[in-house]
């Protein structure tokens, strides 16, 4: 038995110091991945997380451009037309949201908003293809250091806004372009300038970003661009069939305040919402907005301007008199041919034709000679009418 003991305690000796060795290994170890954890806890914690705020607002914004499209440039651009042609607006809108809408996810964001590498400066890349790699937890970045918001929400906005810049063309082609040819035309206009102006202005690296230009609102790359490419397509596709010759009078202003109404109510989600966060600076770009199109700069926005109204008073007075003027027309047309047609009368009267001037001779004897009066007979004897042979 004590030989047993002291094998065993002799092993147990042995044993201890290689459990001493693996023990003092295993705590760097352990050491190491406490180490590891803390600093993914701090890096984690040092990634800046999207506001819930911020998101509701942009989320909002991105609501009110769309509103300011569908329904509200359909309608401003379908009142402005003739009634025959209403509905063909509206589905023109509408057909142009949706198809940019899907251009859009398909590879506009990446160009628009992508690396370009060597072409950065112009336009971006094809990596987020079809959003590929935008996932929830993606985020991007605002005016503010450290904030950032979804890029989902980021992306949903800035298609908005690329919708309706195709959208606002549709204006300078109305009633002289077919469907398909507009949507072809919506399609590379989209490709081949919206994009590369887009990037050049808002993304970084952008050529006229890279110079300093302040595009907050989208100056350049909305308005800017969609009017001249609506200039540009009306002096090429030329005056309406009829203009001049047909009435062709806005056939309901009432569609068009409507529509009015729409885009300036939109305007709030338009300027405010591309501050990107819901803070003071986003009020001021709504204020200013409201501030510019309310009155003078200077004056309260509540105070009614002297000449309020006037421009739409002179248009319904043009519309007003255009339309007296084509009665009138009209009118004076139909006394120029009944004054025609009396003298074409007149002139086969004075020929002696049927019905002419010797007709009447011999009817305004005859009543001579009923009457009695000297005269009528020597004016209506034989020998003094033509010699018939």
């Amino acid at each position: 038995m004590k030989k047993l003991f002291a094998s065993l305690g002799l092993m147990f000796a042995l044993l201890s110091p290689g459990m001493t060795l693996a023990q003092e290994a295993a705590a760097p170890v352990e050491d190491a991945a406490a180490v590891e954890t803390v600093t993914a806890v701090a890096v984690d914690a040092a990634a800046p997380v999207p506001d819930k705020g911020d998101t509701a607002w942009m989320m909002v914004s991105t609501l009110l451009v769309v509103l300011m499209i569908v329904p509200g440039v359909a309608l401003f651009y379908g009142g402005l037309v003739r009634a025959k042609n209403m509905l063909s607006v509206l589905t023109q809108v509408m057909a142009i949201f949706c198809l940019i809408a899907i251009l859009w996810a398909v590879y506009g964001y990446s160009l628009a908003f992508g690396d370009g590498g060597g072409l950065n400066w112009a336009i971006g890349d094809l990596s987020k293809l079809f959003l590929a790699g935008i996932t929830p937890a993606s985020t991007a970045a605002t005016f503010t250091k450290g904030v950032v918001i979804p890029e989902f929400s980021f992306v949903a906005f800035q298609l908005s806004f690329a919708a309706i810049t195709v959208a606002l063309i549709v204006g300078g082609l109305a009633e002289r372009v077919k469907f398909s040819a507009l949507l072809l035309f919506g399609a590379l206009w989209f490709t081949f300038s919206y994009l590369p102006i887009a990037h050049m202005v808002w993304a970084s690296g952008g050529y006229l970003f890279s110079k300093g230009d302040l595009d907050f609102a989208g100056g350049t790359v909305v308005h800017i661009n969609a009017g001249v490419a609506a200039l540009v397509g009306a002096i090429a596709l030329g005056k309406r069939i009829g203009l001049g010759r047909d009435a062709m009078p806005p056939h309901s202003l009432p569609m068009t305040m409507i529509g009015a109404s729409l885009l300036w109510v939109g305007w709030f989600g338009f300027n405010a919402g591309s501050n990107l966060e819901a803070t003071g600076g986003a009020g001021r770009a709504d204020g200013g907005h409201r501030a510019r199109r309310g009155g003078r700069r200077g004056l309260p926005v509540g105070r009614h301007r002297p000449e309020e109204g006037a421009g739409l008073r002179r248009f319904a007075r043009r519309v007003r008199h255009s339309r007296h003027r084509r009665h009138h027309r009209r009118h004076r047309h139909r006394r120029l041919r009944l004054a025609g047609a009396g003298r074409r009368r007149r002139g086969r009267l004075l020929d002696g034709g049927p019905g002419g001037d010797a007709g009447h001779r011999r009817a305004h004897h005859r009543r001579l000679v009923g009457r009695g009066q000297p005269g009528a007979v020597q004016a209506d004897r034989p020998e003094h009418r033509p010699a018939r042979h």
